[in-house]
């Protein structure tokens, strides 16, 4: 195993002369098995990582079985050998077909947590924002597929765990997380509605403007679906239902002239924010 690792990480030709000779089929085999130590076993994870690196050879890494051993070494691994599996992940993950794979493998709950666990224990300079940065880019690739976005939503503590990531991390995970939200609330009226109503609204404004420069632009995206959302259910409710309405109550009988319903919508979400000094940029 150690003579595989060294020739893997040689060259880019050594990988793909190892992928002809068939090493593939025989890592899985090997991290299947029950004789490996651990060390082992995270040894054949980072060949694994270094084949996935090739971009003609990510679609035939796509195996089921690969994708469900590298998601369950994220409950068994060291630290390094957990980040060695979440890098291979996300190599395999940018494309299409491996990305449903990868959700179908209940990978999102298990990613969700370990952001979980980093957050209880680790502050401050302790924090692991390598493993951190690893688990927000997997999220946010899988966004683009509806699996990916129902599992982040269904999640346990999904929202909340990320919603707070919002107010405590970095300012490049605020941007990622913000990223990750903009995605799932242009897919679905629905799931914008939840996230919204997680309070994000104040955290968002404060990276509107002290955020990263892509943070910036993703939060004030973000900010202007929220407003024309609200704008949207404005005009609905405000909206006179003249179908509802007596006709003696929808046209008068003296002068006929329409008589014009009483608004009863929200007010709208634009309002609240017109004093403000923000600026939003347009999608």
């Amino acid at each position: 195993m150690s003579l595989i690792f060294h020739i893997s990480f040689a060259t880019y030709r050594n990988r793909e002369e190892l992928v002809r000779a068939g090493v593939v089929p025989l890592l899985l085999n090997l991290l299947q098995g029950s004789c490996l130590s651990l060390s082992s076993k995270e040894v054949a994870i980072l060949v694994l990582w270094s084949i996935s690196c090739l971009q003609e050879n990510k679609l035939q890494n796509c195996l089921s079985k690969a994708v469900q051993l590298l998601v369950e070494h994220l409950d068994s691994g060291s630290t390094q050998g957990i980040k060695d599996a979440l890098s291979t992940l996300l190599n395999l993950s940018s494309f299409l077909g491996n990305q449903i794979c990868i959700a179908k493998a209940n990978v999102v709950p298990k990613v969700i947590h370990l952001l979980s666990i980093d957050e209880e224990i680790c502050t401050g300079k302790c924090k692991d924002t390598e493993l951190v940065a690893k688990c927000l880019s997997i999220l946010y690739r899988l966004c683009s597929i509806e699996d990916g976005r129902n599992g982040i939503m269904e999640s346990e503590n999904g929202i909340s765990c990320l919603v707070d990531m919002l107010d405590t991390g970095t300012q490049m995970e605020k941007e990622q997380v913000a990223a990750i939200f903009l995605v799932i609330s242009s897919y679905s009226s629905h799931h914008s509605q939840i996230i919204l109503e997680e309070g994000i609204i104040p955290s968002l404004v404060m990276i509107s403007v002290n955020g990263t420069e892509r943070g910036k632009i993703k939060a004030q995206k973000l900010l202007q679906h929220f407003r024309q959302q609200r704008q949207k259910e404005s005009t609905w409710h405000s909206a006179p239902q003249v179908s509802s309405l007596p006709l003696s109550n929808t046209l008068s009988s003296v002068d006929g002239k329409c008589i014009s319903g009483k608004k009863t919508g929200r007010p709208s979400f634009a309002s609240v924010w017109r004093s403000k000094s923000l600026s939003f940029y347009r999608c």
